[in-house]
């Protein structure tokens, strides 16, 4: 697959039509919903068109998805603000100077990540901590913007402290405000009924210009966007010292996370709908060169967007022409609408980022994760609050911590299992647990242990199997390890399991393994374990009670199977 326009390969003319139409309709949805999510990240409305361009271009030239647009993205922005605002004062001069820089570096990091193959790492935000936080950046995107819908002065601060200064000041709520805001929210609204396709973004904000004009909504007190500077951007490559780079490496780090989760599960899923193959890592090139080319042109860091994406795939668009296309309208926006855009109300904005937080709240996916498994959930909840009453960077460093703890408790306890066996000649080995009419022998224990024996588990590994000896009905004299879950074996592993061996036979109980794999099976054939283990290894568990039975030992010079 070319390295450039990979979704342009084989290009039909007859796709044209309906990738100029979903360009079009992307067009449409990208200028109001851009200029949004730079307000979300404390930038001049402006720098979100630029933005969408530098997405755009980079989805052209690298993507493999034929459908995935980037640009600015409403679930990093507030990321960006936060943490930036953290290092800088948001309404100071370095404030923009350093989101620019952000966009280089995340630009860099997620470029290098692509070129390193490292799409694995976007799996370290499994799916319940993605519905939590995006649930958090849900609830603190309305919170915020609560104070533009009613024509309030903005405050600083977390969540709760903003609720506390909208409420205050409820009595000095702007009516004209309130019903631009309200309208937006309706026509947004009403329009995801009529379907994706539909340009509510844009009815809203031509509805809204219409409105400032006919009513006089700016001598009313409605705030406006005001005016933007008209043209495409200058390239400007971000002046730093090592000191300020440094300094925003604490950001850098959950946006990237965030980045490469959402890019490869938009990309993944979109490609699964549409029926073609994406290759995750050239989509985080994209996404990488996209960020930079933000940052030069005086924007800042964009991401995969799941809701524009959708916009293309329910347009029938068939490539990345759709972003060309898109682009090339968002540049003629900047060309010669930008006085048309300074008469937009704030209000606008503020409902569409309204909108936008109420869909990032995932209630029906936190239900399904409640549904199945607590532990889950209330991870993904304490995502959630965390996100939304501490900080963004807070509750996406608690959720990586929160779901690896609790990956390496389960892998520190895993599951096992007492086995017995079906009546029947080709009876089979189940749980005891689930069917307590398997057969067990008498003084005999089957035993299943899921997971690799190391470091972590090992000393649990030789518990496990005391504790279930002493709950025999009967004295133990085998004791049958089914290893076929034990597929790897480390040191510490190694050697728990020979003061095992030792102890049980100090009791006169014989520590039998059957049908083990991997190096827990290359050990027992012809490493450190074979001498000590030989004469009880067996290729099934019915070779092993056998043998219990009649005194036996497995064949000579058997082989161990290895995976």
């Amino acid at each position: 697959m070319s390295l450039l326009l990979p979704s342009l390969r084989g290009y039909s003319r007859a796709w044209l039509g309906a990738d100029l139409l979903a360009g079009l309709t992307l067009a449409a949805v990208c200028v109001p919903e851009s200029m949004a999510d730079a307000k979300l990240a404390a930038m001049p409305p402006v720098t979100g068109l630029y933005a969408f361009l530098a997405g755009a271009l980079g989805a052209l030239l690298f993507s493999t998805s034929r459908q995935l647009s980037v640009g600015p993205d409403s679930t990093i922005a507030p990321m960006m603000a936060v943490g930036v605002g953290s290092v800088v004062a948001a309404a100071g001069p370095d404030y923009a100077s350093r989101i620019v820089l952000l966009a280089l570096i995340v630009g860099v990091v997620v470029l290098a990540a692509g070129v390193a193959r490292l799409g694995f790492l976007a799996d370290l935000l499994s799916r319940p901590v993605m519905s939590g936080f995006l649930s958090g950046v849900g609830i603190t995107v309305v919170v915020g913007q609560l104070h533009v819908l009613l024509g309030l002065p903005g405050t600083s601060g977390a969540t709760l402290e903003k609720l506390a200064a909208v409420v205050q000041h409820l009595g000095e709520t702007n009516v004209a405000t309130l019903a631009v805001g309200v309208a937006v929210l309706v026509v947004l609204v009403g329009g995801e009924r009529l379907g994706p396709r539909f340009p509510g973004a844009l009815v809203a904000v031509g509805g809204s210009l219409a409105a400032v004009a006919v009513f006089e909504l700016a001598g009313r007190g409605v705030a406006l966007v005001g005016s933007l500077p008209p043209g495409l951007p200058a390239l400007v490559l971000p002046s730093a010292t090592l000191a300020d780079v440094t300094a925003l490496v604490p950001v850098v780090i959950p946006v990237f996370f965030v980045i490469l989760a959402q890019t490869a599960a938009t990309s993944r899923s979109f490609a699964v709908a549409g029926g073609y193959e994406v290759r995750v890592d050239r989509d985080f090139l994209a996404v990488g060169a996209a960020c930079m080319l933000a940052s030069v042109t005086g924007g800042f860091a964009v991401n995969a967007s799941p809701t524009r994406t959708g916009v293309v795939a329910a347009s029938n668009g068939r490539s990345q022409a759709v972003n060309l296309t898109a682009g090339v309208l968002v540049a003629a926006v900047l060309l010669v609408a930008t006085g048309l855009i300074a008469r937009l109300p704030e209000a606008t904005l503020g409902g569409i980022l309204v909108a936008v937080g109420v869909k990032l709240v995932k209630w029906r996916d936190l239900a399904a994760v409640a549904r199945y498994s607590r532990p889950e959930w209330a991870i993904a909840l304490a995502t959630l609050l965390v996100v939304a009453l501490v900080g963004i960077q807070e509750g996406i460093y608690l959720a990586i911590a929160l779901a690896l703890l609790r990956r390496i408790y389960l892998s520190a306890r895993p599951h096992d299992v007492v086995l017995g066996r079906l009546a029947g000649p080709d009876g089979v080995w189940v749980s005891r647990r689930h069917r307590p009419d398997a057969a067990a022998l008498p003084g005999v224990v089957v035993f299943r242990f899921d997971a690799p024996l190391f470091y972590a588990n090992a000393q649990h590994f030789a518990d496990r199997i005391r504790a279930v000896m002493g709950e025999a009905p009967v004295p133990v004299h085998t004791f049958v390890v089914e290893a076929v879950g034990i597929d790897d074996l480390d040191f510490t592993g190694m050697h728990i399991l020979a003061e095992l061996d030792a102890a049980l036979r100090a009791r006169e109980v014989t520590l039998v393994i059957a049908h083990p794999f991997g190096r827990l099976g290359t050990e027992l054939a012809s490493g450190s374990l074979a001498q000590r283990f030989a004469g009880r290894v067996f290729n099934s568990v019915d070779d092993a009670v056998a043998a219990s039975q009649t005194g036996g030992s497995p064949r000579a010079g058997e082989d161990i199977p290895k995976r």
